[in-house]
């Protein structure tokens, strides 16, 4: 067995060890199919680019939303990337809109969201239920921390 699928099998075992343990039935990772949209959205991708007016429309029906802030040439955010896509593909979160900033091709995004919400660096991660923000992280890469900080959007 090669290191990353050994890495990826105890990672698994894990999140449904931990899953378990917080009360939540687990059966497999299947990655969530996304719906194609009109308004910029990107088929096949979990996370979409964070378009203020999509984002905010989303947090103001009420929907958990997951933003991102990432850039291609950031150490972190490179480590912290397959992590959140993994977690972001488990039926758990399949409810919750997931949105990426990339600095590089949206600096205009970066800025907007980081007066709007405090965001000074790259590889963060926010969490809202709803309007309400109820996580904020910066430079995690550890999954199992990743998983938990997801779980407060649900």
């Amino acid at each position: 067995m090669s290191g990353k699928k050994s890495s990826n099998t105890l990672f698994l075992v894990g999140f449904t060890a931990l899953l378990g343990m917080l009360g939540m039935g687990y059966m497999s990772m299947m990655p969530v199919q996304s719906v194609s949209l009109n308004d910029g959205a990107v088929p096949g991708e979990i996370f979409q680019p964070a378009i203020p007016e999509r984002v905010i429309a989303d947090q103001r029906a009420g929907l958990p939303v997951v933003i991102s802030v990432t850039a291609p040439w950031c150490i972190t955010c490179q480590a912290q990337k397959p992590a959140l896509e993994q977690l972001a593909a488990d039926p758990h979160f399949s409810g919750v809109k997931f949105y990426r900033i990339d600095y590089s091709n949206n600096p205009q995004a970066y800025d907007y969201f980081g007066r709007k919400y405090g965001t000074k660096a790259l590889s963060t991660v926010i969490v809202f239920k709803g309007e309400k923000k109820v996580a904020h992280s910066v430079g995690e890469t550890d999954p199992r921390k990743l998983m938990l900080i997801l779980l407060k959007a649900i």
